[in-house]
C-alpha cells in the first residue's frame, strides 16, 4: 500500500479519531480513481458503481486493506469487521478451540 493509498483507506475508515476506532468503512468518489483502483486490483478494497450513469463509484476496504491502514494501538470497528466465524466439525457443532499455553512462572497466581 502506497502512502497516498494509506491516506485514502484512513479517511475512508474515519481515522485518525480520540477512540482510535474505525467507525465506518466507505468512500464515495467521482471520476478515476487510480489509487482505489489498484487497491481494488491487490484486494485490498471492493467497488461498485451504483446509481448507474451518475459517475459516482462506492469504494470499501476489504479486512486485509483495512488491517494495512490502521496505525499501532488502533482497532477496527466490529460491525464493519466482524470477526470470523468459528470453525465446526462436520455434525455443524462448534469446532474445540486449541488449548491455551501454560502460563508462565511470571502470570501464575
Amino acid at each position: 500500500m502506497t502512502p497516498r493509498q494509506r491516506e485514502l483507506a484512513r479517511h475512508a475508515l474515519g481515522l485518525p479519531n480520540k477512540a482510535r476506532r474505525s467507525y465506518r468503512n466507505r468512500f464515495y468518489a467521482g471520476g478515476q480513481h487510480a489509487e482505489w483502483r489498484a487497491m481494488e486490483a491487490a484486494g485490498l478494497a471492493e467497488a461498485d458503481t451504483t446509481p448507474a450513469g451518475t459517475g459516482m463509484t462506492w469504494f470499501w476496504l476489504t479486512r486485509a486493506g483495512a488491517e494495512a491502514a490502521l496505525e499501532p494501538g488502533e482497532r477496527l470497528c466490529p460491525e464493519d469487521f466482524p470477526p470470523p466465524p468459528r470453525p465446526r466439525d462436520a455434525r455443524g457443532r462448534y469446532a474445540a478451540l486449541p488449548a491455551s499455553p501454560p502460563l508462565t512462572p511470571e502470570h501464575q497466581p
